[in-house]
Order: C-alpha cells, then sequence, then structure tokens
C-alpha cells in the first residue's frame, strides 16, 4: 500500500489527474511528461504502478494513457480528490510516524503535542493550533472536511433520526456543544419546529454560523437559532437546557480533557437534562464485517496519531462517564442504519 500513496501523492502533485482529458480521447506519455516536466519513464513508470489500482488505464498501442473510471472521478468531483490530496500530504505522513513518536515521548503521552502529526511536520503545536498557522493548512482542511461530512457514515440525517427529539417539550432548549457554524442544529430546527437551538464554539466560527444564519435561513428557523462564543473546556454558561449534544467532539480529546469537557455540562444540567453524545462506538473484534471494521480502526488510529485521544468501545464509554460523575447512567445508545457513529443518551 505505501508505493500507491506515493504514487498518488506525486499524481496530486504533479496534477496529472486534471492533465489527462476526461473526454474519450487519451494523451500521449510523450505530451503528458512534456506538460508536467517529469521525464518520460519516470511518468509512465508510476502511472503503471497505480493502474494496478485502478487509476487510470494504457491504451493497446502502448504509448497513450486515458482516465479510468476512479481516476476520472477525482478529476471531476473537488471533494474527493481534495480528500485524496489530504490523505497524501498529511495522514499518511503522520500515520508512518506512529513510532518515533511514541519512541520520543513515550506510547503513554497524552499531550496533544507529543503526537504523531508532531513528529512528522516538526512542530510543537498541537494538530488545531499548527493548522490555524497556515492558510494553506487551513484551506487543505477545510476541504478535507466538506468531504469527510458529506459522507453517509456521517449524514446529518442520523443525528435526526437517532433520538426522540420529538418527545422533548415544547419550547426546550437543544445545545449544540462545539456546533461549529450550525449545520447540525440548522438540520435539526428544520426537522423539528417545536425546538429551539445554542450553537456554540469558539468566538469567531460562532460569528460565522450567525452571519451565515441570518443571510440564508427564513425567519422561523433563524428565530429559534441562536449563536455563543463559547470554549467548551470552560464552564458551561447555559443551565438547565432540555438537551445537551456533543457530535464528534469527544473522539478528538483525550480521557483528561474529554472528562473536563463533559464535567463542565454536567455541572450545567438539571433533573430533567439529557446529555447526548455523538460519537463512534467501537465494535467487539470480530463482531462484523472486517471490511466495516477496519475502517473504524482506521479512524481509532488517526485520533491517536493526530491527536494522542482514539474512538472508544462502549465500555469505555462508561469508564469515562464515571469518572466525571458516579450518577451518570447511559439510558440508551442507538446507531442508526448507516451511521458510523451511535447516539448515546445519558441522564443524572
Amino acid at each position: 500500500k505505501f508505493q500507491y500513496i506515493s504514487c498518488l501523492s506525486w499524481l496530486c502533485e504533479y496534477r496529472i489527474f486534471h492533465l489527462v482529458p476526461l473526454d474519450a480521447a487519451a494523451i500521449s506519455y510523450a505530451d503528458l511528461a512534456a506538460a508536467t516536466g517529469a521525464p518520460e519513464q519516470r511518468l509512465k513508470s508510476i502511472l503503471r504502478m497505480a493502474m494496478t489500482s485502478a487509476l487510470f488505464r494504457e491504451q493497446p498501442c502502448g504509448t497513450r494513457v486515458a482516465h479510468s473510471a476512479a481516476s476520472a472521478l477525482l478529476a471531476r468531483d473537488s471533494g474527493v480528490y481534495a480528500y485524496a490530496a489530504y490523505m497524501c500530504a498529511r495522514s499518511a505522513p503522520t500515520a508512518m510516524q506512529m513510532a518515533a513518536a511514541h519512541r520520543r515521548w513515550g506510547a503513554a503521552s497524552t499531550r496533544p503535542n507529543e503526537t504523531a502529526y508532531n513528529a512528522a511536520f516538526g512542530t510543537e503545536l498541537p494538530f488545531f493550533d499548527h493548522v490555524a498557522r497556515d492558510e494553506r493548512r487551513v484551506a487543505e482542511f477545510a476541504a478535507y472536511m466538506r468531504n469527510v461530512r458529506s459522507s453517509e457514515g456521517v449524514d446529518l440525517k442520523h443525528l435526526v433520526a437517532g433520538f426522540a427529539w420529538e418527545d422533548i417539550p415544547d419550547g426546550g432548549v437543544v445545545v449544540d456543544v462545539g456546533g461549529s457554524t450550525g449545520t447540525a442544529a440548522i438540520a435539526l430546527a428544520t426537522a423539528f419546529p417545536h425546538l429551539t437551538f445554542i450553537v456554540q464554539d469558539l468566538p469567531a466560527n460562532a460569528a460565522l454560523g450567525r452571519k451565515a444564519a441570518q443571510d440564508s435561513l427564513p425567519p422561523d428557523i433563524l428565530s429559534r437559532l441562536a449563536f455563543q462564543g463559547h470554549d467548551f473546556t470552560c464552564p458551561q454558561p447555559v443551565r438547565g437546557a432540555a438537551v445537551y449534544l456533543l457530535r464528534m467532539i469527544l473522539h478528538d480529546w483525550p480521557d483528561d480533557v474529554a472528562a473536563r469537557i463533559l464535567r463542565h455540562v454536567v455541572a450545567a444540567m438539571d433533573a430533567e437534562s439529557r446529555l447526548l453524545v455523538m460519537d463512534t462506538v467501537l465494535p467487539r473484534p470480530g463482531a462484523g464485517l472486517v471490511s466495516e471494521e477496519r475502517i473504524v480502526r482506521a479512524r481509532d488510529l488517526t485520533m491517536m496519531q493526530a491527536f494522542n485521544s482514539g474512538e472508544r468501545e462502549l465500555e469505555g464509554w462508561v469508564e469515562l462517564l464515571g469518572r466525571v460523575d458516579g450518577r451518570l447512567e447511559v439510558v440508551g445508545v442507538r446507531e442508526p442504519v448507516g451511521s458510523a457513529m451511535a447516539v448515546l443518551e445519558v441522564r443524572v
């Protein structure tokens, strides 16, 4: 696989996906080499390796290359291309430094700046801080995340279907903790007009979400949606809400920080409040299809390598909640069909 990744990275770097024509016509190796400035024989070696994984196809004459269905997808779909480019430029180099990071800082480290990512890119900053320092890194990560969020496994329909929102009393307040620019809250507000929503994120994200909502949403949704600047590692300012939602938040953080985030939420809950955690629940080894398990195991390692955190089994979630407050009880776990995540309903 590492040679496939090296070839994919080279093909992205030299824009081969966009230089090979998308119509039925092929391009000669000679013309493609001239367009890239790469030696023709090296170009052939790299493309022919990629062809063993269904990227591109060589014409019978042996001198021309055309798109395959897979390579045409990368050329046509900017989201898929951004995902592939990010995996090559960031994810693969990070993964290859896991052993080096553990050797340097110890395999037990949970510090956010002692990760495989830090080792790969020579920075002492945690992942998000390092990304934020460079506009190109911000743009490539944003494009990558747009593709991730557009996938079936994290589609917002699973959040809508994953909990009995209709049972919340009229006017109930839902706090979307770490809700970015409000896409999840907007989906819920559209589906459940009896609820109101507060989207919390760092002030800059909250401001972006507020402006986008004001510019695009109809009054009936906008009137039930508020944005609040808030750092979720600090005390929760909204007390006694009907629901506190943490969607795709806690897997970014090791247990000590995740526990701190949860303590602030629990301190704000009353006897009727619900805490909803929507995140991956790792399966037991061998419990399902190997192809599906491989994906969630890869996500688990990605969290370790980038953040020194990880995905959790159900027992891990229960243990984490017990560290926060012994009264917390998981009263429901629902994983909608097709979802990569489960919704854990927690009560005090």
